[in-house]
This record gives structure tokens, sequence and C-alpha cells, in this order.
């Protein structure tokens, strides 16, 4: 949050937004407004009864549905093995098509923007764990 005005610049970009708010009121704030959902390293919520919380349960995934303009398009960037397993698991029972996978990002050819965590996790020699998952 700190750094967004600077790399809104940088990036020239005129349609990023922070939003504080309970996920609940996704749908009031962004109905039919999203291109594509970013989920870059997000909280794994480890035990299994935060199984809900994670970021590509059914319950969000459902919300998620009602946000987007057109085509679904969910992009996830993490370095936790179980993760990407559930995230996998959970886009496909939810309709999701998986277009490009990969369980070690930078080994492969594709086009990526590296983020701080992404960074640190490399430099700690994690993979790095990259989906995009279309509806």
């Amino acid at each position: 949050i700190k750094k967004i005005e600077e790399y809104k610049k940088e990036h020239q970009l005129d349609n990023l937004r922070v939003i504080i708010s309970d996920v609940a009121n996704l749908e009031e704030l962004l109905k039919n407004k999203v291109s594509v959902i970013y989920l870059n390293f997000s909280d794994p919520w480890p035990k299994k009864r935060h199984s809900k919380r994670r970021l590509t349960s059914s319950n969000l995934l459902n919300i998620y549905d009602k946000l987007f303009k057109d085509t679904n398009v969910i992009i996830q960037k993490t370095d936790n093995d179980d993760l990407f397993a559930f995230s996998l698991e959970s886009l496909q029972e939810h309709g999701y098509h998986i277009e490009e996978l990969s369980y070690d990002l930078h080994s492969e050819a594709v086009e990526n923007y590296m983020t701080e965590y992404e960074d640190k996790f490399s430099k700690e020699g994690i993979k790095i764990k990259y989906l995009k998952a279309i509806k």
C-alpha cells in the first residue's frame, strides 16, 4: 500500500485500487467490473478448519463469479505446495479450465512480473507455483 502511488505512476496505471472492506462486500463494490483476479502469495490457511478462508475456496469462488465482466480469469502464484494443490482441485471443481500451469515458474519462459515475496522465496531456493485458470 505504501508503494501504490509510485507503482501506478511507473506502470501508467489508472485503474489500480486498494479496497479495505469485508469480502462479503465485494459483489456490491465490483459486480461485473473485474477482468482478472491475481492471487499472489496469499495466506495458505494451512489448518483444515480454516480452509474456507483460502482465496480459492468454493465460497469465495462463488463471490468471484459475480465480479467478472466477461470471462473469468484467475492467476495464482504461491510458494505453498498444499495451497497450490487445494487451488487446482477447487478451481476445477468450480468449472475452471487450467490454461497455464507451472510447478517451477522461474525455470520456464513465462511472462512474469516478480513480486517482493516471490523474489524473497526464490532467493531461498523455493520453487514458485503458477496457474492461470479460465471459466
